[in-house]
């Protein structure tokens, strides 16, 4: 995942959030990623980086290069992101435990069952995930445990250590007052665009709520980008929308705070049930928590108790949302004038990374 490109920011900032949760957690942890064509090793041990002309030297160092630019015998731990296996994956595995035998490697599955995210994408990647699942049974010879947020015991026959997202709350710093407009609901809708976001399903339910001529002016402000954002855009131009979804593209930094303060509400995963799932542990939900943010989901989420008073549960259908329970639901906020505290404490308390990082620390010092 090229960690140069600003639509894969929240992946970044998640993967240095866990290895400043490992540091913190008493492992000395360096980090090996790539931005554009540079590839970098960075941490407490060392730091290297290689820049890449072509693919090939990419390819090269990205699977080879860098396990003879460091000593693999000094490491205990790996713990690797999980993408789309390939065969030079598995050869890269191979290497490391040829390397230094004793050696554990931890794999992270973010989500599981994970190919139906590719149910839509094009004929290269369906080849890409065809690929993955002839290597995937493989991983039992290298991969000694994996890291799911799921309720699976075992994964590719490989036991599991089973924990959910966190989030890096001191990032986000003090919470912002919210300044609500007079006779105005805003809405954030903040992630990289996919189907399973279900923002279509919100687009559709503004569609109906603005025919009913409402005394409240209802706007989803759609930050970031994303395969299926020209789909939203088009959807909005169709329906005659542009006064009530507005498309800000990427926005980070003091924008992205003074758009916190501008909202009431955040819109969670709305179509989860696209990719045959009906639990999740969303960073995004994290976030808003965080942040103080109140937000709706279609879905059960890991880190939420049963009714936490400040998710609005919405149907997983592909129907359109009901844009009053929205409404309604903001309304009833005024019975907790102080629920940003209330998120942002809950946050601090279930949501460090080293608190969802622990019980894999743990296992690392058990074996």
């Amino acid at each position: 995942m090229n960690f140069g490109n600003v639509a894969n920011s929240g992946i970044k900032n998640k993967v240095f959030a866990q290895a400043k949760a490992f540091n913190n957690l008493g492992l000395a942890t360096d980090v090996l990623y790539f931005e554009n064509k540079t590839i970098k090793i960075e941490g407490k041990n060392q730091n290297i980086q290689s820049f890449c002309k072509s693919k090939i030297d990419f390819l090269k160092f990205l699977y080879f290069g860098y396990l003879s630019a460091i000593d693999v015998k000094k490491y205990d731990f790996v713990y690797i992101r999980h993408f789309l296996t390939n065969p030079l994956f598995l050869w890269m595995l191979k290497s490391i435990k040829k390397q230094n035998p004793s050696i554990k490697i931890y794999m992270e599955l973010p989500t599981y069952p994970y190919k139906y995210q590719n149910n839509k994408l094009s004929f290269s990647l369906r080849i890409q995930q065809k690929i993955d699942e002839v290597c995937t049974p493989f991983f039992k010879k290298y991969i000694d445990q994996i890291v799911t947020i799921s309720l699976h015991d075992t994964i590719f026959d490989i036991p599991t250590i089973k924990t959910d997202n966190g989030i890096d709350v001191e990032k986000f710093g003090p919470i912002k007052p919210q300044h609500a407009e007079d006779g105005i609901l805003n809405l954030l809708g903040l992630a990289n665009v996919q189907s399973w976001h279900g923002f279509d399903r919100l687009i559709a339910g503004i569609s109906n709520y603005v025919i009913t001529n409402p005394l409240k002016k209802v706007i989803l402000h759609v930050v970031g980008n994303g395969d299926v954002l020209e789909d939203l855009k088009k959807q909005t131009k169709d329906n005659n929308l542009s006064d009530y979804v507005k498309f800000h593209g990427f926005l980070s930094g003091n924008e992205l705070i003074e758009m916190f303060a501008k909202c009431q509400m955040g819109v969670g995963v709305l179509g989860l049930h696209r990719v045959n799932l009906s639990h999740a542990s969303a960073l995004k939900a994290r976030e808003f928590a965080s942040r103080g943010l109140p937000f709706m989901a279609s879905h059960d989420d890991f880190g939420f108790p049963d009714g936490y008073p400040f998710i609005l549960k919405l149907p997983a259908s592909d129907e359109a949302i009901d844009v009053n329970l929205i409404v309604n639901f903001v309304e009833k906020l005024k019975e907790f004038p102080n629920y940003h505290l209330v998120m942002n404490k809950y946050a601090i308390e279930n949501f460090t990374w080293e608190s969802k990082l622990k019980p894999v620390r743990d296992k690392f010092i058990e074996n």
